[in-house]
C-alpha cells in the first residue's frame, strides 16, 4: 500500500473482539484504547504504524491528548500490547500494530478489486453493470427502465 493513503474504514473480526484473548488480558478502558490505537493506525501516514510521520514518532502525551485519555492509561494499555505481541514499539519509538498487514490485508485486496469493477452511467454516481438499464426521468433522474 503507498505511503500518505488513509483509510476511512478498518476491519475488525466480531468473534476475536468479542471471545478473544483480549477480554482477559485488558480492561474495558485498555481494549478502548487498543481500538482506538487500530483506528488512529489507519490514519496515519504509514499504516499500521502509529506516529507524527513516517520516521517520527508521536509524543505519548500527544496522542493521549488526541485519544481523550490520560498518559497513564496509554502507557499501560501499550504496556500491556507489547507484552502480548500486539504492538511493537522499535528504536525510533514508532509504534507498530503487529499483524496490520495480515488483519487488514483482506479489506486492500477487496477494495482494489472493487474499484477495477467500478462502472459508472456517465454524468452519475450510478454503478451499474449496463448503463441501458437506466434512462434519465422526468425530472432529470436515473430510473430503472
Amino acid at each position: 500500500m503507498a505511503k500518505g493513503w488513509r483509510r476511512s474504514w478498518v476491519k475488525f473480526w466480531v468473534s476475536e473482539c468479542l471471545d478473544g484473548s483480549i477480554r482477559e488480558e485488558l480492561t474495558s478502558a485498555e481494549r478502548g484504547v487498543w481500538y482506538d490505537l487500530i483506528i488512529y493506525s489507519a490514519k496515519c501516514r504509514v499504516p499500521g504504524v502509529i506516529s507524527a510521520n513516517e520516521t517520527q514518532p508521536i509524543s505519548r502525551y500527544r496522542l493521549a491528548g488526541i485519544l481523550n485519555i490520560t498518559e497513564e492509561l496509554l502507557n499501560s494499555t501499550i504496556e500491556k500490547c507489547v507484552n502480548s505481541k500486539r504492538l511493537e514499539v522499535d528504536k525510533a519509538g514508532l509504534i507498530h500494530i503487529v499483524n496490520w498487514k495480515k488483519y487488514q490485508s483482506e479489506s486492500d485486496r477487496v477494495r482494489s478489486y472493487q474499484r477495477k469493477g467500478d462502472k459508472f452511467i456517465p454524468g452519475t454516481d450510478i454503478r451499474s453493470d449496463d448503463p441501458d438499464k437506466y434512462i434519465k426521468g422526468k425530472f432529470g433522474h436515473m430510473v430503472k427502465r
